[in-house]
């Protein structure tokens, strides 16, 4: 399953040129702690892409300004962005605390078989506890870019 991370780092050095991939899609680079990034499933990104789409960011490879995440690529966040990233990943994490233990999202619609009339939606499910957390290790990892001055590099999939 494709993965969406993001990282805590400095604004001088952000790129993707120093990550590397595990063969398990686990990310590795001199330095890099659990402390300094969290993962989410593309399918998560996905269902809360459009609130994110409000968000101006930088994207390196076109040295443009734009808004949400290069979804195949890298995004920077920082600045005052960082502020409006972190309320509304906040809100995203409130709205989750009401949910049941195991969280069931309505994901992109597919066809099956031969026929493009017939599909269905894809069906997300997630347990609670573990989704609160890393959204939760997000909003620090946005306080910490704010106080460290620093920024939140997306690593698309």
């Amino acid at each position: 399953m494709p993965k969406h991370e993001f990282v805590l780092e400095d604004r001088s050095v952000a790129d993707s040129s120093s990550f590397l991939w595990d063969s398990i899609g686990g990310i590795n680079r001199e330095g890099l702690t659990e402390d300094d990034y969290v993962s989410f499933d593309d399918e998560f990104i996905t269902y809360i892409n459009d609130s994110l789409n409000w968000i101006p960011t930088w994207n390196p490879s076109t040295k443009e300004v734009g808004h949400g995440l290069n979804n195949y690529g890298v995004t920077i966040i920082d600045d005052c962005n960082l502020s409006s990233f972190k309320r509304i990943i906040q809100a995203w994490t409130d709205m989750f605390g009401f949910a049941s233990e195991r969280i069931v999202l309505t994901g992109s619609y597919y066809t099956t078989g031969e026929s493009e009339q017939y599909g269905k939606y894809e069906r997300l499910e997630y347990n609670k506890s573990d989704l609160l957390k890393k959204l939760i290790k997000l909003i620090e990892l946005t306080d910490r870019a704010t106080d460290e001055d620093k920024c939140i590099l997306h690593l698309g999939i």
